[in-house]
């Protein structure tokens, strides 16, 4: 026998063993797998069909836990927001008023750009506070003032913000061009910013609430951090880190509601 021959059989002696040893190997675990998984079911493969069930019901449980409402808030708050520019001048300025209680939201224009401008230069943020609780009986909770490049820049920070439009708006200047046809769509925040601009003041609480409520969405709210962040940089406010903590909350309930009211034009005594 050559020594060729002699090394192949060598070799099949030696694999022989080994496979005999790893197939016994293998049936074992295959076995204690089939035991553990029995266990598992307690005997009974009908509990395969339960647990099924189970996870279904568990699973609807979640979704219906995520069920906002806005009965579940209360409260109120006034912000008031106002836009200044290079030389202090107020040309914009609004209110925010929430009342959860009673379940609505109103937009309120103040035009009156001279008055707001002469308290702002006089007594700064106060002076506006002051202003607003004298016309219009409204204590201001808490305020944001912008540079007009820093409004714009923030509200850039939005896209898909849908707004109605009353009429054809065909405007030119040396500052920009803005074109929007008649009707609902959905334009960025730069338009929307350059809209506010160029609206009348019989249409701008309109426009306000269209925008805040097209912010005020959970597309929007997912970034909350984000756009806090952003706005406290972009303006001089009150509002702080512990106010967006302890009313974060509240907002995503609000947006996320399917009974969520939406902002409508201020109308006095309501």
């Amino acid at each position: 026998m050559n020594d060729k021959n002699m090394f192949i059989k060598t070799k099949e002696k030696r694999l022989k063993p080994f496979l005999i040893a790893f197939g016994a190997f293998f049936l074992i675990l295959l076995c204690c797998s089939f035991f553990l998984f029995m266990q598992s079911i307690d005997y009974d493969f009908d509990n395969l069909i339960d647990n099924d069930i189970t996870e279904n019901v568990q699973s609807e449980a979640e979704k219906q836990s995520n069920v906002y409402s806005v009965s579940e808030l209360s409260g109120n708050s006034n912000i008031l927001f106002a836009v200044k520019d290079e030389t202090s001048k107020i040309t914009l300025s609004f209110l925010v008023i929430t009342d959860f209680d009673e379940k609505k939201m109103q937009i309120e224009f103040i035009d009156d750009e001279s008055a707001m401008t002469r308290m702002f230069v006089t007594d700064g943020e106060k002076g506006l506070k002051n202003l607003v609780a004298g016309r219009y009986n409204i204590t201001v909770d808490r305020y944001a003032i912008f540079d007009e490049k820093e409004f714009k820049t923030f509200l850039s920070k939005f896209d898909g913000i849908t707004i109605n439009i009353s009429e054809r708006i065909d405007y030119k200047s040396y500052d920009f061009n803005l074109l929007l046809e008649q009707g609902q769509q959905s334009v960025s925040g730069d338009i929307a910013y350059k809209l506010l601009k160029v609206c009348n003041k019989d249409s701008m609480e309109l426009v306000l609430c269209d925008i805040v409520n097209s912010v005020l969405s959970p597309k929007f709210v997912g970034k909350a951090e984000s756009l806090f962040k952003t706005f406290v940089n972009s303006s001089t406010t009150d509002i702080s880190i512990v106010d967006y903590t302890d009313k974060i909350d509240k907002l995503v309930i609000y947006v996320n509601a399917n009974d969520k009211f939406k902002p409508t034009p201020y109308i006095a005594g309501e």
